[in-house]
């Protein structure tokens, strides 16, 4: 009995065409782009894109914001205590905006 042909039916050489496992391959292989989405950061009021589309349920950070939250374990609530109220109304007016959209098509 040869090395490849031991086990439970697993190839563990001489194959080099796939392998036992689903024949998946190897190798890097290239994601569609992402559809980015344009949002309002919840915590400083930066205009930024996002890869998903906001629901206006949860906060959205722009990458500085998240990378200081995720750095720091701060909560959602301590990253919008030290949030200018301009920024809330930009956060507000966006949602409501994205709402409008959403209503005429």
């Amino acid at each position: 009995m040869s090395y490849e042909n031991r086990g439970h039916g697993r190839s563990y050489g001489g194959n080099r065409g796939g392998n036992s496992y689903g024949n998946r391959g190897g190798g890097y292989q290239r994601r569609a782009p992402r559809e980015m989405h344009d949002t309002v950061c919840s915590a400083c009021g930066a205009k930024c894109q996002v890869p998903f589309k906001p629901s206006g349920d949860r906060p959205v950070y722009c990458r500085d914001c998240y990378n200081k939250k995720r750095d720091n374990n701060l909560t959602d609530e301590q990253m919008m205590a030290d949030k200018p109220a301009k920024a809330k109304e930009i956060v507000e007016e966006s949602v409501k905006e994205e709402a409008q959209v959403t209503e005429d098509e």
